[in-house]
């Protein structure tokens, strides 16, 4: 391609001027002539454009721009706007409430949560203590092997009685052995008996009893094997709560002489009715205590194992430390309240 060729491309531009020297045409993007090689009249103007009017010129002139483009730049750092103090004060203030916030927050709920833990292991620690010390109360009779023969048949029977009862506990197990020397009378004195026949004269609410040894006929437990009252009334009573009635009526018999006691007190006149109530209520509340501490020591750990259920409310496991807790939590038309008040008045009539 011959070097006329762009030179006759130019000839047709608009933008275009002669040389002073030769008189050619050129296009007004050329520094120096193309034909002689004269610097051009406008080269100078070229070379110093810097303004933003220059620029515009620029913009107006085709090819122009790509030139100026080729022309090494220095670099230019981009202005930044200085920020007034003011709104880097706030900003630096939002920064700290927002930390602030977060460490409260923080410090509330972990705080509350180590408080509560705390609580739960103060009160556990004192339970253990009440429970370890209702239990030391309970006393134990020599039982002889015949005592132990009698205590596995009447738990036997009550297995086949409530066949539920099954589900878990077996022959041998340490909670089937436990329920038979206390039938055998290992916290009695003499051997307790079990009644398959529910009485139906007690509360429906009611879901096991005991019969005190007395007048020589011997103690005896019985649980029901339906609910007779509330939202499950006609449904089976589960395992777990089959065995929490047995094992609370076998220690609330064992506290016999004490109920024995106060129902010949009030037959001679010597308590009132608020009295009786206090001290009948005050047996059941050493019961409750003895049930709970039989789930912590026996049952809990054996339900681990054998995967039975283990759900401590079951087990009296609400009951609250102290016997005038125990009564306050009560409302007046409780069944605790209303069977011994019932107690009473047949007592006293009698």
């Amino acid at each position: 391609m011959s070097r006329m060729e762009p030179q006759n491309k130019r000839v047709k531009l608009t933008n275009t001027g002669q040389c002073a020297n030769c008189r050619a045409v050129n296009a007004r993007t050329a520094l120096a002539c193309i034909e002689c090689g004269a610097r051009l009249p406008w080269a100078d103007f070229l070379q110093n454009i810097s303004s933003g009017e220059a620029q515009g010129i620029v913009a107006e002139i085709p090819g122009l721009q790509e030139a100026q483009a080729t022309k090494p730049k220095a670099a230019q750092a981009t202005p930044t706007s200085p920020s007034p103090n003011w709104l880097v004060s706030l900003s630096t203030l939002l920064n700290i409430l927002v930390v602030v916030s977060f460490g409260l927050v923080f410090h509330g709920i972990f705080g509350e949560q180590r408080q509560n833990r705390e609580e739960k292991r103060q009160n556990q620690e004192a339970r253990r203590a009440i429970v370890k010390n209702s239990q030391a109360q309970v006393r134990k009779f020599p039982i002889t092997a015949e005592d132990l023969r009698h205590g596995e048949t009447q738990v036997d029977q009550m297995m086949r009685d409530r066949p539920l009862m099954s589900t878990w506990v077996k022959k041998g197990d340490v909670i089937y052995n436990w329920v038979a020397r206390r039938f055998a009378g290992e916290s009695v004195g003499q051997r307790v008996y079990w009644l398959s026949d529910f009485q139906t004269d007690y509360p429906p609410s009611l879901d096991a009893y005991n019969t005190l040894p007395w007048h020589g006929s011997p103690g005896s437990i019985s649980i029901r094997e339906v609910y007779a009252a509330g939202e499950k009334k006609g449904q089976k009573i589960k395992s777990e709560e089959l065995w929490s009635c047995a094992v609370f009526e076998l220690f609330n018999i064992s506290n016999w002489d004490g109920f024995k006691a106060v129902d010949e007190e009030a037959i001679a006149g010597k308590l009132s009715k608020a009295e009786y109530i206090e001290r009948s209520t005050r047996l059941e509340f050493f019961t409750a205590i003895n049930t709970h501490g039989f789930y912590l020591k026996l049952w809990q750990p054996w339900a681990k194992q054998s995967g039975a259920t283990s759900q401590e409310y079951l087990w009296h496991g609400y009951t609250p430390n102290t016997h005038q807790e125990f009564i306050n939590q009560m409302p007046d038309d409780s069944d605790y309240i209303s069977f011994y008040s019932n107690e009473y008045d047949r007592l006293v009539a009698q």
